[in-house]
């Protein structure tokens, strides 16, 4: 057995997350080693170890996975709302399918732990490795205990435009009246505005944007004065060798709180572009209150501090949410503790199960960020639905009951506005180094679509044929369309 992390006595050290351990349902498992360990990293066994997708042997039309295409994916006016999403599984799949759906997943994992053990050859250990801001080496830690919660948010290629968040004038954008859709903006409006996670909203907590190794220097040079101007405002970053993705970044996000000197009970875990409501301000202690009591009532280490959307909102939307939340009660719903009824159910239709998955504001106890020697976070689901795989194995969503650890609140988040970066090197080449990599080895997964066999290689032909996607996007919807497989497989 393994532990998630090390703790180490200051969060200055810098500590390096090797995927070291073997786990039949979630692949990974991890330690944290200091700098200058000579341990090496073991390979999984060797009757886990495969050959790539496409090599497979005696295939047969018994292992063809029949999916379905998403017409919702296919809209241009939907796909927003569903981008991660290209295929549908057909239900009914025989054993012989089930067994070749769990292959699939397996060989993911096991490309992935090759991919995460592949790190610069200078670096004494394998996998994820963390490194702070020179302003955080200097203050982290100081006045902060056990019950400090941290902010961790994830980020990325968005230097320039959180620049902008964070360094705007609220007085002088009253008077602009393109300040707010087109109109002018009150003080309150202006405030309101801002991103859930700003320095300013968190009454003293810490926040760590936490990029990747390749956006550092970046986000340290165009973000230097608010690193100096927020006391409270950290940067560090995340390192996984030939490993990226959305899962391994939330596995960044929970191995280095969990290893930050101060040992925090608990972190929240929020996307860069949340706003702040009235039923999530991460300084409201009715919701902070109400979160630990979901913690205790529900005995899940990880709480959901609402329902999440698929896509962006203006201000003018998010305004009228914020005036609804407020009107349904007397004092504002930050005033209040959420009431118990209702939990996991639909906001709109309190007898409508909720199932939306935990995700882009959540609260996470930093003991539990390893469950029975397992993640909670899937670093193998690479493009997307790391949240419903983790929902999923965590047994998060009841079809009856719905989500008991989601709070009857709603998640709101906004389109970032400011200069595109110059420089996205994780966005443009390291993300997409990872997606090629996998779909060299799994374009050869045999499908039956439509009634006719085909690899995903063949399935991305048919979709760059039909002008629903271009050539440079058929890496990231291969990987989107084994994701939807390996939800199904994680199921068996």
């Amino acid at each position: 057995m393994v532990n998630l992390v090390s703790k180490s006595n200051s969060c200055s050290s810098l500590d390096r997350l090797s995927f070291v351990g073997w786990q039949e349902t979630n692949g990974f498992a991890a330690s944290v080693t200091s700098v200058g360990s000579s341990d090496s990293s073991p390979t999984p066994p060797s009757s886990t170890r495969t050959s790539s997708i496409g090599e497979y042997s005696g295939s047969s039309a018994k292992q063809e996975i029949a999916i379905s295409i998403n017409s919702r994916w296919v809209n241009p006016e939907t796909r927003a709302e569903c981008k991660y999403s290209p295929i549908t599984v057909d239900k009914g799949q025989s054993h012989e399918v089930n067994n070749y759906m769990k292959s699939v997943m397996q060989k993911r994992i096991d490309l992935c732990m090759d991919m995460a053990r592949n790190s610069n050859d200078e670096l004494p250990c394998h996998g994820l490795s963390f490194q702070v801001s020179d302003v955080g080496l200097r203050t982290a830690g100081m006045g902060h205990s056990f019950a400090t919660v941290p902010a961790v948010v994830i980020s990325g290629g968005s230097a320039e435009k959180i620049k902008a968040e964070l360094s705007q004038d609220i007085f002088s954008k009253i008077d602009r009246s393109d300040s707010l859709d087109g109109r002018k903006a009150t003080l309150l409006e202006v405030l309101d505005s801002r991103v859930a996670w700003h320095p300013d909203n968190m009454k003293g907590e810490p926040v760590y944007l936490l990029v990747h190794k390749d956006d550092f220097d970046n986000y340290k040079s165009v973000l230097s004065d608010e690193l100096k101007s927020f006391s409270n405002l950290y940067l560090a970053s995340w390192d996984g060798g030939e490993l990226t993705g959305f899962g391994a970044a939330r596995v960044a996000a929970a191995a280095f709180a969990d290893s930050l000197g101060y040992k925090p009970e608990r972190f929240m875990m929020i996307d860069q572009d949340v706003v702040a409501t009235p039923d999530t301000h991460p300084a409201s202690k009715a919701v902070q209150k109400d979160v630990v009591e979901m913690h205790k009532n529900t005995g899940q280490p990880i709480v959901g501090l609402g329902s999440g959307k698929p896509t962006r909102f203006s201000m003018e939307q998010i305004s009228q949410a914020k005036e609804n939340q407020i009107n349904h009660s007397d004092k504002s719903v930050a005033d209040v503790p959420m009431s118990r009824e209702g939990v996991g159910k639909s906001r709109k239709n309190k007898n409508k199960v909720n199932v939306s998955p935990v995700q882009q504001f959540v609260s996470i106890q930093t003991k539990h960020a390893e469950v029975d020697n397992k993640l909670l976070y899937p670093a193998f689901m690479v493009a997307g639905g790391e949240d419903m795989f983790m929902g999923q194995s965590m047994g998060l969503v009841d079809r009856k009951k719905g989500n008991m650890s989601l709070r009857t609140a709603d998640i709101y988040k906004k389109e970032l506005k400011g200069e595109k970066d110059a420089i996205n090197t994780y966005w443009d080449e390291s993300r997409v180094q990872t997606l090629e990599k996998l779909y060299e080895n799994e374009k050869g997964t045999l499908l039956n679509f439509g009634g006719e066999t085909m690899t995903l290689e063949g399935l991305m032909n048919h979709f760059l044929d039909s002008e629903y996607i271009k050539k440079a996007e058929i890496p990231n919807t291969a990987a989107c369309v084994i994701e939807r497989i390996m939800l199904i497989a994680n199921r068996l």
